[in-house]
């Protein structure tokens, strides 16, 4: 194969040549790339140069082609074509977007953001399809090798190349069967520690929650008679127990909504629930992976207009 070589050859006369083939005129082939026509005088003089060839001959007619420039014109016009559809930005053809979104979450963004991302995006990218995997026991690697596009949840500050982006904060509430007596009474901090409770979180962690760590420093420790790993199943325990939950509001909002249950404001100071999207940094400058992340945000931003409506219709 015959090496190339581009010695010597500046590629922007590339473009004054192809111009050239295509218009057959100094003045035209000028007004098409936007040079002068001293420019395109200049340019064809090096490329006569460079090629060893007259490449254009004037005529009466207008400029005719020699039999080299006349070989280059189909091969050059093509390659140019080719490295410009490559250079340029790629455009969102959402209409055409198929195959798997996967997003590593936890059970109360699959209830509460998915609905709502799904409506977006099935309006938008009616061929693109979401599959939602459990974000406990997402590996880096699912990341690294995309077989995971983004992880939603408390995720701790990100080490390597990942990006992370905040979504919304939202604070701890109790909830409860609203006929229960803890519904019903004063709910101090001492009938918060003493109620009977149900924990949400892995059967083989012992590690501290983030409830548990805010009531360790205020040297509380909670009753847990229960612990499931089902949110789902959580809301219908509640329904039929006097057990009580520590959950973010936005979840305790939704459930109330559609159970006999009642939200409870804590009786002790504690940290936001902080939810993130986090993705890897390859993908930052995805047009498709910009889009998506801006649907997930978006997706949020109605549910929570949502919420603040109905907490203005119950007010």
């Amino acid at each position: 194969m015959n090496k190339m070589n581009f010695e010597g050859l500046d590629l922007n006369l590339l473009l004054v040549l192809d111009a050239l083939c295509s218009e057959l005129n100094a003045t035209k082939a000028a007004r098409k790339i936007g040079l002068s026509q001293p420019g395109i005088s200049r340019a064809l003089g090096r490329l006569r140069k460079y090629f060893n060839d007259q490449l254009f001959i004037h005529t009466a007619s207008g400029l005719r082609p020699t039999a080299r420039a006349e070989a280059l014109r189909g091969p050059l016009h093509d390659a140019l074509s080719t490295l410009g559809h490559a250079l340029a930005s790629p455009t969102l053809e959402l209409q055409d977007w198929s195959g798997a979104i996967r997003i590593a979450m936890l059970d109360m963004e699959e209830f509460l953001l998915l609905p709502r991302l799904l409506n977006r995006v099935n309006r938008l990218a009616p061929n693109l399809r979401l599959e939602a995997v459990p974000l406990l026991g997402l590996t880096v690697a699912q990341l690294q090798e995309a077989s995971v596009d983004f992880a939603i949840g408390p995720i701790p500050t990100a080490s390597g190349p990942y990006v992370r982006q905040k979504l919304y904060a939202d604070k701890f509430v109790g909830i409860v069967n609203a006929s229960s007596a803890i519904a019903k009474g004063e709910f101090t901090l001492e009938a918060y520690a003493s109620a009977r409770h149900l924990q949400l979180g892995l059967m083989d962690s012992e590690a501290p929650t983030q409830v548990e760590a805010a009531l360790k420093r205020v040297g509380i420790k909670r009753n847990i008679v229960l612990r499931s790993h089902s949110l789902a199943a959580a809301f219908f325990i509640l329904a039929d127990t006097d057990l009580i939950l520590t959950i973010p509001l936005r979840v305790a909002e939704h459930f109330a909504s559609i159970a006999h249950l009642k939200i409870l404001e804590l009786p002790t100071a504690m940290d936001d629930l902080v939810v993130y999207q986090l993705w890897h940094e390859r993908n930052q400058d995805d047009a498709r992976h910009k889009w998506f992340r801006m649907q997930i945000k978006e997706a949020i931003a109605t549910r929570d207009k949502g919420l603040r409506r109905n907490r203005g219709a119950q007010s």
